[in-house]
Formats: structure tokens, C-alpha cells, sequence
């Protein structure tokens, strides 16, 4: 099984980086690297975060809204609370509180904010004179929705951004979308598509006016190897026809590739990504940057690219939810240390999932002859 996934996945990953290079040719436009709201390219979550971004086609949290609206299907059928911290160093974080649940069947939905503290700096005139301290912070809310047709699902989102510098009177605001598709094929594979913050935010002076915002694009691939899932066998409806419940396996390993396009950018970012549950409770993940660009030039395995995390999920029969924690960390120029540390806690108040993160395959029926 493991050497048949793998061959599926050489055989597709020359389609993945032609769609990356030709993505690359149409919106690869030279912008100046020196907007502002650069947080929205952010992972925006640890499980994210310790991947390398390499994401957008095996999410399956309330982070979803942020990443790729068209994983918003399939969360559960109540609600998922999801908090993410990150630590940027330089007095900088980034905290996002998102809640996704499934409306009905095929359709799902998410809500999410964001808050970055951009820190305080000290503010001078022409001349150098100090003229006391500021601070910079962006607020982001953001709404979406998803729906599966047949086997593949689309979704889109919308998002209302706030930017401001106190003590300087700097007041930005703006709107922007994201769409998402995400296409099982092959067997066991998933193509993962979204086009994120495709937008402007305005500001009140006249020096900065109206600013893009830094939209991406991104492209990936994500396949599972997994144990053999459970099937068992239960009668419904007033025939008694029988359905085969398909309980997929608590271990796993989950390998992905991904390549973003982003604004600013000549070349592509490409990575790769993997997660590798133990057990029902534990499971480990670690991301690497194939290519990406330094100053206009390629770089092939940047030391910037490398993160890994855990996750960990607590058993706990008397409380009303299932909880788990993900940490992630990753490479930082910024960060005393050179390290990025991200946290986040989901709460899922449905406890019939047995998996720690259910990425490719969820609990699902087959209808079998009586």
C-alpha cells in the first residue's frame, strides 16, 4: 500500500508543479514587498504552522475559514472551537478564536478573528526628535461557507480588516475574499486549491492611499496511508436495510505538497509537508521549503522553511468536549532565538470522532444488500 501511494504521488506532483510554474507566469506581478497587513499570509494554525504551510488540501478545522473555505464541509454537526496564539517576537503575536459546524449534510460553515499586536515603536520627526511611542494592530472578521457537490467541494469567505497606528492618527480599512476548491482523485489523493485575500484596504492619509492586499494562490496535494479502517455492520430505516459504517484508523501518516504564488513574488514557494499519527492521542508533524525566493533570487532548501510540531488530545469522559493541543514551531529572523512558537487548542463538542485529526477521510456510511 505504501509503495502504491507513493507511486501515485510521483506520478502527480510534475501536474501540481506545471500548475504552480504557469500560476506563477499569469499573476506572478512585480509588486513592492513593503505593504502592509502581511499577518493575513500568517499560518493560522499550529497544525498549519508545523507543516509548512503545505496545508491547503488536508485542513480540516475551524481554521479552514482562513486557509481554504472549501474544507469548511465534513468539520461536525456541532460547533469547533478553535484558539490559535503565535509568538512573533519583537513584542508581536497574532490570536485567532474560529468556530466552524456543518449546517447540513453538504453544507458547512466558519467564523473567524484575528487580532495582531504589532508592538510599540518609538516615533521621531525629520530631525530624529523623539516624539513618544505608537503601536501598530490589525483586527480581521471573517465569515465563510462550503459546499460538497458529489464528491468535491468549493467554498468562499468574506473578511472586514481594520489597521491602525496609535498616537499618528493611521487608520486603514478594508475587504477581501478568499475562494477555495478542494477535489478528491486518483485513490486516496485530494487537490487543494485558494485564492486568499484577493482585496485592498484604504488608508485615511494621503502619502499611502488605497493598498493591495498581499493576495496568494495556492496549489497542493495531500494523500494518507493509513490501517485498515474498521467496518461494522448496523440495520436502519423500517426494512432493515443494512449500512456499513467505515470508522477510519486513529493511526496515520499524511504527506502533502503545496506551492504558493504570492504577491511580490517571481517564484513560487514550494513544500512539503508531513503528519504521522502514533496513536489515537499522539501524533507528530514536521514541514520543509523545497524552493523559494530571497531578494528576487531562488533558493533551493532555505533554513527559513523548516518547522515541525506535535499534537496531543486529552481523554476526558466527565467533560463535554473533546480537546486537543497543537504546538508548532518554526524558523524566525525576527524571534529572539530565530524561532516562531504557535499554540492552538480545539474544543470539539461532538465526541464521536476517534481521530486525532481527521485530515482525508471522515466516519462515513455504505449502504450494503440485506
Amino acid at each position: 500500500l505504501q509503495r502504491g501511494c507513493c507511486l501515485m504521488l510521483r506520478t502527480h506532483i510534475s501536474f501540481v508543479v506545471t500548475l504552480l510554474i504557469t500560476s506563477a507566469g499569469i499573476f506572478g506581478q512585480s509588486y513592492s514587498n513593503g505593504y502592509s497587513t502581511l499577518i493575513l499570509m500568517r499560518s493560522a494554525s499550529a497544525r498549519e504552522a508545523g507543516m509548512s504551510g503545505a496545508y491547503s488540501a488536508s485542513v480540516n478545522e475551524p481554521n479552514a475559514v482562513f486557509i481554504n473555505p472549501a474544507a469548511l464541509p465534513g468539520q461536525a454537526e456541532r460547533p469547533v472551537v478553535s484558539s490559535t496564539a503565535a509568538l512573533l517576537g519583537l513584542s508581536r503575536s497574532i490570536t485567532r478564536l474560529c468556530v466552524a459546524y456543518d449546517l447540513s449534510e453538504n453544507v458547512g460553515a466558519g467564523i473567524g478573528l484575528l487580532y495582531f499586536n504589532g508592538g510599540e515603536f518609538t516615533r521621531t520627526d525629520a530631525s530624529g526628535n523623539t516624539l513618544g511611542t505608537a503601536r501598530y494592530a490589525t483586527y480581521v472578521v471573517q465569515a465563510g461557507l462550503g459546499i460538497t457537490i458529489a464528491s468535491a467541494s468549493f467554498g468562499a469567505s468574506a473578511k472586514a480588516i481594520q489597521s491602525y497606528v496609535s498616537g499618528e492618527d493611521i487608520r486603514g480599512n478594508g475587504y477581501a475574499f478568499d475562494v477555495g476548491a478542494r477535489i478528491p482523485f486518483a485513490k486516496n489523493f485530494l487537490l487543494g486549491m485558494s485564492a486568499l485575500n484577493i482585496g485592498s484596504i484604504t488608508w485615511n492619509n494621503s502619502i499611502t492611499g488605497r493598498d493591495p492586499l498581499p493576495w496568494s494562490l495556492r496549489t497542493g496535494i495531500s494523500t494518507e496511508i493509513s490501517h485498515t479502517d474498521k467496518q461494522s455492520q448496523v440495520r436502519k430505516g423500517s426494512l432493515g436495510k443494512l449500512d456499513t459504517i467505515i470508522t477510519p484508523s486513529a493511526t496515520y501518516m499524511l504527506l502533502s505538497l503545496e506551492g504558493t504564488v504570492a504577491r511580490g513574488a517571481r517564484i513560487p514557494t514550494i513544500t512539503v509537508g508531513t503528519e504521522v499519527a502514533v496513536s489515537e492521542l499522539l501524533a507528530v508533524r514536521g514541514g520543509l521549503a523545497l524552493i523559494a525566493e530571497d531578494s528576487g533570487q531562488i533558493v533551493y532548501l532555505p533554513s527559513r522553511g523548516v518547522a515541525g510540531g506535535v499534537s496531543y488530545r486529552f481523554i476526558a469522559d466527565e467533560l463535554p468536549f473533546q480537546l486537543s493541543v497543537d504546538y508548532a514551531v518554526s524558523s524566525s529572523l525576527l524571534s529572539p532565538g530565530g524561532l516562531n512558537h504557535v499554540v492552538s487548542l480545539t474544543a470539539a463538542l461532538d465526541r464521536k470522532s476517534t481521530r486525532l485529526n481527521s485530515s482525508h477521510v471522515s466516519e462515513s456510511r455504505m449502504p450494503s444488500s440485506a
